[in-house]
């Protein structure tokens, strides 16, 4: 009887997701044909970016086409959807005229549906859609637009009337640059800008207390599986002792997940501006593939970063003095002594190139629109 039960259930779900499939394509097509401003020869004056993660790498991924949208558009008026997160800070440099916060979830709903509202009175010359997802792609057929850019998948055919072919061999972060038509190059690091401009107390503490010292940073939380047992992370941070006996091994917080103190000092920051600073000052970052480690890759900081599930070719840090190191035996890690060697020996000259200037001149603050 219960076999027959679940066989029934596991049919009933394929078929609704067949049906809610079908659902979701019918009215993204519905919304999409009655959005459709009149084409234009003119280049665009008002542009809307729709990435709406809340997820610091996803986020963070987003920032190369932001820069190199402005740079092919510097006259343009840029607005950006995106959900209501840590990445506000890392905008301060674009002239982004509106940042519409959209989260479709929970308490966030009633304020999404209003800023959608508002949304729909807008006209935008070009819209575009960096990495497909359901809300963006609901969110781009919602709204009024001449012209719509994204990709083919997830329904794109229907939103996008020359939807591009992603290509998945390159860096995830240079995979919107494909809708510019601009190659990607994964020496070059993610721009934080001014972000990284001022001074870390929390890094000037440690420095003072332990003058001399290469500070070492590390993060162990990981999402999904992707990173290391507490053991595996002794194991690591003993050979990391062995190589460096003088570094101070620094355990940057995870407030998700409070762990056991792994290293000498336990360091607790407040937003990612703090934490971009004071990585930035570091001698060297070591974490697996999360969000942490893509912000400390972009402050300057040679990272080691341990992939264990994901491709570094996709998903690694982007700069070119970043060792990103695929991970077969969880228990066994190899180190590269040399590459360790010459990371820590180029910090003392690297401390006060941290600071990247600013590519552009710091734009006014842009006017949130809030939930």
């Amino acid at each position: 009887g219960m076999t027959h039960l679940n066989d029934a259930l596991r049919r009933f779900d394929g078929q609704r997701r067949v049906w809610t499939a079908g659902l979701e394509r019918t009215l993204l097509g519905w919304l999409a044909s009655r959005s459709a401003l009149p084409p234009s020869s003119q280049a665009p004056r008002r542009i809307l970016v729709i990435r709406s993660t809340n997820r610091i790498g996803n986020n963070l991924f987003l920032l190369p086409f932001l820069h190199q949208l402005h740079r092919a558009h510097p006259h343009a008026e840029l607005e950006l959807v995106c959900s209501p997160t840590a990445l506000l800070p890392f905008l301060a440099d674009l002239p982004l005229r509106h940042i519409h916060q959209i989260r479709l979830q929970g308490r966030h709903l009633p304020g999404a549906l209003s800023a959608l509202s508002r949304l729909r009175r807008q006209h935008y010359d070009r819209v575009y859609v960096p990495f497909a997802s359901s809300t963006d792609h609901f969110i781009a057929a919602w709204v009024q637009a001449r012209e719509k850019c994204g990709f083919d998948d997830g329904h794109g055919d229907l939103i996008f009337p020359r939807p591009r072919a992603a290509d998945s061999e390159c860096h995830y972060a240079h995979q919107p640059l494909q809708l510019l038509g601009i190659p990607g190059n994964p020496a070059d690091p993610i721009p934080l800008g001014s972000l990284l401009q001022g001074p870390s107390p929390a890094l000037s503490a440690l420095r003072r207390a332990h003058p001399g010292r290469p500070l070492i940073g590390f993060f162990t939380g990981a999402r999904k599986g992707k990173g290391l047992s507490q053991p595996q992370w002794q194991r690591l941070l003993g050979d990391l002792r062995r190589h460096s006996p003088d570094a101070l091994l620094i355990q940057l917080a995870d407030p998700a997940a409070p762990e056991h103190l792994l290293g000498d000092v336990h360091v607790s920051l407040g937003n990612m501006g703090e934490l971009a600073r004071f990585t930035g000052g570091l001698s060297l970052f070591v974490s697996a593939d999360t969000g942490p480690l893509h912000l400390a890759a972009a402050s300057g900081v040679p990272c080691l970063g341990l992939f264990t599930q994901t491709d570094p070719a996709r998903y690694g840090c982007l700069g070119a003095q970043h060792l990103n190191l695929v991970i077969e035996d969880r228990n066994a890690i190899p180190l590269d002594q040399q590459w360790l060697t010459e990371a820590l020996a180029s910090a003392p000259h690297r401390v006060t190139m941290s600071v990247s200037p600013t590519r552009y001149l710091p734009a006014p603050r842009p006017a949130l629109i809030p939930l």
